[in-house]
């Protein structure tokens, strides 16, 4: 018997966590100290030093403990729980506040730190705090188990939150192209709505060619404002998640089956001859003709041709039924003459 799977095996190595959230925290720390650097230092700017900096006062005993336990406090390693929630509270709304209203907003190193710092939060939660770690799996394996249409519906309606929610915050930043950033805002909700009813609603599978379909046209007249140069499409979160929702709508799509269902046709098996009326069961024979003309009928006729029957019947007359006369038998047809 195999033994039960180890709960802990999944869990992510907490020493990598730490390495990546550290050098996520310096690139951010030195992107914002430099945005600083040549302007006003105030409001998201310094707030976003302020991250970086708070990031690393807090990594600095958690890499004490994992790195060199024997130099840490004898209680330090039961508080690095703790300091991973700290952490993950610290870095999930600073995650979304730097790259959807600023200073990261665009193509950045800044932006990509900031996502690696969050990312890196949490698994270093997953890998010193059981009961997150659990929270997660349960999460991911529901997913995994999940029908695929329902999987992709969740992901449109994130990122489709995600296009609204940042024409929105550009909207109420930046004066220029007000009718882009709100049909941006328009379709996002839409799109959001449609995924939230397919989702909710229990008839809603049933109608699921008309929906996919009405994604799809929905997001080709939806990706034209990606083409307007204003202050949303400079966004990362608003380019990118823009494409991802068109991409997953047009994949539903694709994934989208028309069912059939055919009434069965009453009619009469095929007598022996091989000719009758079409039947409802059909059974798949080993085509066994020497020629390809008879072959393709058995595909289509289920192995009743002509040359199957020539193969199958048996010889006219028996086998030994007709033998060479011996010398003996016209000697004494001779004696009876």
């Amino acid at each position: 018997m195999e033994p039960p799977p180890d709960p802990t095996a999944s869990r992510p190595s907490p020493r990598t966590a730490t390495l990546v959230l550290i050098a996520a925290s310096i690139f951010e720390l030195t992107a914002s100290s430099l945005i600083c650097g040549h302007g006003h230092c105030g409001g998201l700017p310094a707030y976003s030093v302020a991250v970086g900096t708070v990031s690393l006062t807090l990594l600095a005993p958690v890499a004490l403990v994992l790195f060199a336990e024997p130099l840490a406090p004898q209680r330090l390693p039961d508080g690095l729980p703790h300091l991973s929630l700290l952490l993950l509270a610290w870095w999930l709304p600073a995650s979304f506040l730097l790259t959807f209203v600023g200073p990261f907003q665009g193509l950045s190193n800044g932006y990509f730190s900031t996502i690696v710092a969050g990312a890196g939060s949490v698994q270093l939660c997953r890998a010193n705090v059981p009961l997150i770690d659990g929270a997660l799996s349960t999460l991911h394996e529901f997913a995994r188990n999940a029908p695929e249409e329902r999987s992709l519906l969740c992901m449109l309606g994130l990122s489709s939150t995600a296009v609204w929610v940042q024409a929105a915050v550009c909207a109420s930043q930046y004066g220029d192209y007000m009718g882009v950033k709100a049909w941006a805002i328009i379709v996002g909700v839409v799109s959001f709505m449609f995924c939230a009813f397919y989702l909710l609603l229990d008839e809603a599978p049933s109608h699921r060619l008309a929906i996919a379909s009405l994604l799809a046209a929905w997001w080709v007249q939806g990706v034209g404002f990606s083409f307007v140069p204003d202050s949303f499409t400079g966004t990362m979160n608003g380019f990118v998640s823009t494409w991802a929702s068109a991409g997953l709508a047009f994949h539903f799509l694709r994934t989208t089956r028309i069912t059939r269902d055919l009434a069965p046709i009453p009619s009469a098996e095929p007598d022996d001859d091989g000719f009758g009326t079409p039947t409802t069961s059909y059974h798949a024979h080993a085509a066994d003709a020497t020629d390809g003309f008879s072959s393709g009928f058995d595909g289509m006729g289920g192995g009743n041709s002509w040359a199957n029957k020539a193969q199958q019947s048996p010889p006219l007359l028996p086998a030994g039924s007709l033998q060479r006369p011996t010398p003996d038998a016209f000697r004494h047809t001779d004696e009876g003459l």
